[in-house]
């Protein structure tokens, strides 16, 4: 069994909203092109299975590794990984990974070697051990076995036992695994911490409980610094309505101290509502907190903001917000949807901006940071088929991206957005999404497109025209760099579905800062292969 174990947002769920599980593969020909000023390469084509999960590993001087399941007579989706020469993008070697009843919850790149974190649950004893073995980067594995922890699943009314987490550090000298312990529905959660260095030497590991119950408080993110300290972010309910839902909450920092005890600081943005947010660290032991916030009681987004929160006073030492204006707010809006908005901006109500979820928040060598969010929501259809059955279908929405920037003294210089329109049906958005690659001095976005967008006038503007997800003549995969300069926007298209027979998915990506390339995964029904662009 493979657990999933890439991006959050493949697995997320909303307010009365369902997403469902996203596996993720990607594929393309061996052949070169330079397209736009762009150098896209590669690889050959492989059979494959539908839907089958890819993920992309890391780089070692001129191998690539990515992670597969991989279809075996006679057991059937196994996992894989594999070793690609980075010059023609072919597969050199390949080794499987796990044979038995245990479950992978994630594999990692460690200092120049291969992290297996499985999960393996005795079905006679009830105890579920937890640990991982290590492969060397020329796939072979070593006799290195670390145990992480082992516990007796309880059969009575407990919740959230297990559930591994794999967090590393923004600089790659420290991770950490963090996982739940057993405990009584309604009673104060309990979890535990691991933290290693890159030499894979435990650094600590403590058991912690938080004072609130679980119907109370809502633990979200979790992020490890350069320093090794473990941050975890919180929701509280501190209202509810008359049948008892959260009305209101309190943002919540927790501070993992190395004796097992927890430090809170809360998060509030004054007159302001918080509609999502993410955080990371500084070289001075600073949480960065950064995203999008709305009116205190209104609904939508009407702006991003920027805090820094000093962990050690407990004081918020820097705090910037940058409101959206009416264009930028319509920026790529249908000729139908503008009108609209003018016709409630006449009765007092300006336009805003709906179902934005942050997906990356990236600091930059000059401690400067870049913001990306993405429009996402989920549409339900209820229908009558021609037998009179009464039927269901989920629209996968995955819409523009909003981009804000923030100098390194915190100052927000500006947001832009870039303009897509992605929905599919029934598919959890497979080909939806964009990959990033955050160089020094532009950030590069890419996505599937319609090739319409490039003929009728979008091209950093205007009407957006619905992706195309047919392999057919109006599918384009696009690259937009954004300058971080003023926020200027350059879009070009690499290639299309008809010109490779396959497309994109692009939430399966890895950035090589080494060579300044951007790996990707595209498919067809029964084929896939690998490619990469040149920046």
């Amino acid at each position: 069994m493979i657990m999933p174990m890439f991006y959050n947002y493949l697995n997320q769920t909303k307010p009365m909203k369902t997403v469902l599980s996203i596996l993720v593969l990607f594929l393309v020909t061996n052949a070169s092109a330079q397209v736009s000023g762009y150098k896209v390469k590669f690889g050959e084509e492989e059979k494959t299975k539908k839907r089958i999960l890819v993920e992309f590993l890391g780089v070692i001087d001129d191998k690539l590794y990515y992670f597969k399941e991989k279809f075996t007579f006679g057991k059937g989706l196994q996992p894989y990984i594999l070793m690609v020469n980075r010059d023609d993008l072919s597969i050199q070697k390949e080794i499987e990974v796990l044979d038995g009843n245990a479950s992978i919850s994630r594999i990692a790149f460690i200092n120049d070697q291969i992290l297996v974190f499985i999960n393996d649950t005795d079905r006679k004893s009830g105890i579920t051990s937890y640990y991982f073995q290590t492969i060397t980067k020329d796939l072979e594995y070593s006799k290195m076995k670390v145990d992480i922890a082992s516990f007796q699943r309880e059969k009575k009314l407990f919740s959230s036992s297990g559930n591994f987490e794999f967090i590393e550090s923004q600089d790659q000298e420290y991770f950490a695994v963090f996982y739940n312990l057993p405990y009584e529905r309604n009673e104060p959660e309990k979890f535990a911490a691991a933290i290693f260095d890159k030499d894979l030497k435990k650094i600590n590991q403590k058991d912690y409980q938080l004072q609130e119950t679980d119907r109370d408080i809502e633990l979200l993110n979790k992020h490890l610094s350069d320093n090794g300290d473990l941050f975890l972010s919180a929701r509280q309910v501190t209202e509810r309505g008359m049948l008892g839902g959260a009305k209101d909450f309190d943002q919540l920092f927790f501070q993992v101290m190395p004796d097992g005890s927890l430090i809170k600081n809360k998060f509030k943005l004054p007159g302001k509502r918080i509609v999502d947010y993410t955080f990371i660290s500084n070289e001075k032991n600073q949480l960065i907190c950064a995203g999008l916030y709305g009116d205190e009681k209104g609904r939508g987004v009407l702006g991003s903001f920027y805090a820094r929160l000093d962990v050690t006073t407990k004081e918020w030492v820097k705090e910037s917000y940058k409101p959206f204006d009416s264009d930028f707010i319509t920026d790529g809006w249908s000729n139908r949807e503008k009108n609209k908005a003018d016709r409630k901006k006449d009765k007092g109500k300006d336009p805003i901006l709906e179902d934005y979820e942050i997906r990356n928040l990236v600091t930059l060598p000059d401690n400067s940071s870049i913001l990306i969010a993405e429009q996402f929501y989920i549409t339900t259809v209820t229908y009558t088929d021609q037998n009179g059955n009464i039927q269901t279908k989920d629209i996968y929405n995955y819409n523009h991206v909003i981009v804000v920037r923030v100098d390194a003294k915190g100052e927000i210089l500006w947001n832009t957005k870039v303009q897509k329109e992605q929905a599919s049906t029934n598919d959890g958005g497979y080909y939806s999404s964009y990959a990033f690659y955050p160089d020094d001095d532009a950030l590069y976005i890419m996505f599937n497109d319609n090739l319409k967008n490039y003929t009728k006038g979008n091209v950093v503007g205007g009407e957006t025209f619905k992706t195309s997800f047919t392999k057919g003549k109006k599918n384009v995969v696009s690259i937009v760099k954004i300058e971080y300069l003023r926020g200027d926007k350059k879009k070009a298209k690499l290639f299309s579905g008809k010109d490779i027979a396959m497309l994109v998915v692009p939430k399966a990506h890895f950035a090589a800062f080494d060579s300044k390339e951007l790996y990707f995964y595209a498919r067809s029904k029964k084929k896939e292969k690998i490619g990469v662009v040149k920046l």
